[in-house]
């Protein structure tokens, strides 16, 4: 999907929240009394090095309007999930079985954000219905790359979380 053509980020949301709630309402068929938390992404860092080839600098220019002459910055990206997590939001306060976990900038709460040392930057919030602050930590800075996974010791992902990150979370 180009998110440059007119319409396309729309349309690309309103897919997410379709996909998003086949799987909600499947897990509702079968247990009509459960809630469902929607877990929150954390801030990417798609400041990968060596292994960037793997994934994260092909998806960096994917995810750029102009990839050969301007890559998708730290706080674009950051600004993109802001924007997703905004939606599921909205999601969450139009169902009462639904629970959000805002965790954006929670790592740089933890950890720092490279400038700033931990536990200094602002906790992201957990009550409904703004959960402010939103996000936490620093918009203008990626999550650590201490902070994400390393399958086999390659450090390649720029989204998930290594184990200590989710046992964090």
């Amino acid at each position: 999907m180009d998110l440059d053509v007119p319409g396309s980020e729309e349309a690309f949301f309103d897919q997410l929240e379709d996909d998003t709630f086949a799987i909600i309402d499947a897990a509702l068929a079968v247990r009509p009394t459960i809630r469902v938390m929607i877990s929150s992404y954390e801030y990417p860092n798609f400041n990968i090095g060596f292994w960037c080839f793997l994934y994260a600098c092909p998806k960096r220019r994917d995810l750029s309007r102009d990839p050969d002459a301007a890559l998708i910055s730290d706080v674009e990206l950051n600004d993109m999930m802001k924007r997703v997590e905004q939606r599921r939001i909205g999601w969450v306060l139009s169902n009462p079985q639904l629970l959000f976990d805002h965790g954006i900038g929670l790592m740089h709460w933890y950890h720092g954000d490279g400038q700033t040392g931990p536990r200094l930057l602002p906790y992201p919030g957990q009550a409904p219905p703004d959960y402010a602050p939103f996000p936490g930590g620093n918009p203008l800075r990626p999550t650590l790359r201490a902070d994400f996974r390393r399958p086999n010791g390659v450090d390649a992902d720029p989204i998930h979380l290594n184990y200590a990150g989710y046992q964090d979370k």
